[in-house]
């Protein structure tokens, strides 16, 4: 009798040939071992691990003419406070004076306000910081002498995310224009505007001891 078929035979006289179906061996499926499913969740977190830099706003005062009439009254009302009046009738005429200048200042501090540029900067990543600081800097007597203005010039557009007015006004602002209004600038205004790309550019990388006693 050959192995895998069962013989009878049929009323008939026939002979009947039955075959048995092979049997079939299921092996049950293996799990992920500890080791594979935390080097699949080591990976998969690996990929999903980037640097925020860090952000920050500038202002800057496009009006500066208004700025300095601003500081003006301001020290006129200082002025007047110190002031030593002689009679009751020259203390009137100096808070007078005061209240009016008063009211100057508050509608021009306002136009200050409109006229103030705020933009939201974000550092670069160090290969582009690299090579704006490496491009703008020479050599002098041994020493490396760094172009602030070019630096500032260059990096400050690439860093800009955002512009609006201080006031709330929104702004079509380009990186050429940004560029094009650093070249306008005053010496202090491109010293506070490097101040700030600095600042964003070289971050703290560590927590700082004294932050933590102070936690």
């Amino acid at each position: 009798m050959q192995q895998g078929r069962n013989h009878h035979r049929h009323r008939s006289g026939q002979r009947v040939v039955h075959h048995s179906a092979p049997r079939i061996q299921v092996r049950p499926t293996r799990g992920a071992t500890k080791t594979e499913r935390t080097n699949k969740q080591t990976r998969t977190n690996t990929l999903k691990i980037t640097i925020t830099r860090p952000t920050g706003q500038h202002r800057i005062i496009t009006d500066m003419q208004a700025l300095a009439e601003s500081v003006r009254l301001g020290n006129r009302i200082i002025e007047l406070d110190a002031t030593a009046d002689s009679t009751e009738a020259e203390a009137s005429e100096r808070r007078k004076e005061q209240d009016a200048i008063r009211k100057q200042l508050d509608s021009l501090l306002k136009s200050v306000e409109h006229r103030t540029l705020v933009v939201t900067l974000r550092g670069l990543n160090s290969s582009q910081w690299a090579q704006i600081t490496l491009k703008n800097s020479r050599t002098v007597q041994g020493r490396v002498v760094k172009d602030l203005p070019a630096i500032a010039k260059e990096a400050a557009p690439l860093m800009m995310e955002s512009a609006e007015w201080a006031d709330g006004d929104d702004v079509e602002f380009t990186g050429e224009e940004f560029s094009n209004l650093i070249d306008s600038m005053t010496d202090s205004q491109v010293n506070a505007l490097m101040q700030t790309v600095q600042e964003l550019n070289t971050p703290v990388v560590e927590i700082p001891k004294e932050l933590t006693r102070l936690a």
